[in-house]
């Protein structure tokens, strides 16, 4: 199913299975060998994955680039540290068009969005929302939603140094309550990797 034209552009190549899975949960490359799974070879890919922050969309973007060299690995969060101020990527100042528009003459990429960046408590998400989906429409974009539950997730971010537990549950309690709910009203398709 490989492509030719642009070369992969993969923001982390680190990807190793068991280290990311922690053997609780769906490996990176078979998430990515189900997301490939639904283009034919007439089919450009271009996929968003969205999910909570350490669900596996930067592992899962990465093994996706490596089965496809065609796809490009656009990773917001180095999109968030471009020097420009302010930064449409940031959560505070996001603008949708000016974070990802100048990835869209790309052919075929995938966008791996970090966790808590694009709907946030005491932003106006509705609006994100829209705009979301303006912007799928505008750029034939798929959104992919990788879910796993509550465990898997602070499994994976507990083992980050300096990672606090009760910093996860608040990020876990903003996940459910305003994220989920969000990237659900957008999302394609959705797998869950618990």
């Amino acid at each position: 199913m490989t492509k030719s034209g642009v070369n992969a552009v993969v923001a982390r190549t680190n990807v190793v299975d068991n280290e990311h899975s922690g053997g609780h949960a769906v490996q990176p490359s078979e998430v990515a060998r189900q997301i490939l799974g639904r283009y034919d070879s007439t089919s450009s890919i271009r996929v968003l994955l969205a999910g909570p922050a350490g669900v596996g969309k930067s592992a899962t973007a990465s093994a996706m680039c490596t089965a496809n060299t065609g796809l490009v690995h656009i990773e917001h969060d180095t999109l968030k540290t471009t020097g420009e101020w302010p930064c449409p990527c940031s959560v505070s100042y996001f603008d949708l068009r000016r974070c990802f528009e100048p990835s869209m003459h790309l052919p075929e990429f995938v966008i791996d969005t970090g966790g808590g960046s694009i709907f946030v408590p005491g932003k106006d998400n509705d609006a994100r929302v829209r705009d979301m989906h303006s912007f799928k429409e505008d750029h034939h974009l798929e959104v992919c939603l990788l879910t796993a539950s509550h465990d898997v997730v602070k499994e994976r971010h507990l083992r980050v140094p300096g990672s606090r537990e009760d910093a996860f549950d608040d990020y876990w309690q903003a996940w459910e309550s305003v994220e989920l709910q969000c990237w659900q009203a957008c999302s394609d398709f959705t797998i869950d990797i618990s």
